[in-house]
């Protein structure tokens, strides 16, 4: 079985190199639903309003979870020091081979360091990575244990769940291979802050689209 995220750095690998095959992910229904890779590697990064302005509110010494090939570290790098952790080595490697040299092929559950941050972003939806309630749970102890005191976190939340919570299964696909399926929690904001209370943490919304909040996360002083 193929890794999902190995398959999406095959993906802008390849068309890097001049490819138009597209990406997918795959849901449980089965329907395949192409996954914008161009956000990857195209130069200036493509930013939203709401992700200019997470870039604008970061500051300091940045730690950014999930930063696949690093490519809006230009935008970040304007405003601090930052340190990327993403757990898919051909990833990084692809961040590497376009200078981008500070990200560690590191799982953010199994990151040590006695290093504090100003501030913590996650963009694309990424806090949905622990994959269901309890495990982000663990997440936001883990990112509230990461931070300067006055640090924040800043996240990109999409707006697809209607509910509480909703644990999406996807998988990747790519030239006629599937990955393996992962599990993806999308929160509503709501839920989201209720989480933050049992963790001595409060949650902010600072702006929204039609399709994202750009939420604020910072301990109760």
């Amino acid at each position: 079985m193929y890794n999902s995220m190995d398959l999406l750095a095959e993906a802008i690998n390849d068309r890097l190199n001049g490819s138009c095959e597209k990406f997918y992910f795959v849901g449980e229904d089965g329907e395949k639903r192409e996954h914008n890779i161009q956000r990857y590697y195209i130069k200036p990064f493509p930013a939203t309003k709401l992700e200019k302005k997470l870039f604008s509110l970061s500051k300091g010494k940045i730690l950014d979870v999930g930063s696949a090939t690093g490519n809006y570290f230009s935008e970040l790098t304007k405003h601090g020091n930052v340190i990327g952790l993403e757990t898919c080595n051909a990833l990084v490697k692809i961040a590497q081979n376009r200078d981008v040299n500070n990200i560690k092929c590191v799982d953010i559950f199994d990151y040590n360091t006695k290093d504090k941050f100003d501030t913590i972003t996650l963009l694309e939806n990424n806090i949905g990575l622990g994959g269901n309630v309890d495990k982000t749970k663990i997440l936001i102890q883990k990112l509230i244990s990461l931070l300067n005191t006055n640090g924040k976190i800043l996240i990109m939340l999409s707006r697809r769940a209607k509910k509480d919570f909703v644990i999406a299964k996807i998988a990747g696909f790519y030239k006629g291979k599937t990955g393996k399926q992962v599990n993806w929690l999308n929160i509503t904001p709501d839920y989201l802050k209720q989480i933050c209370a049992e963790n001595e943490c409060k949650l902010k919304i600072i702006a929204k689209d039609d399709s994202n909040y750009l939420i604020e996360i910072k301990p109760k002083m």
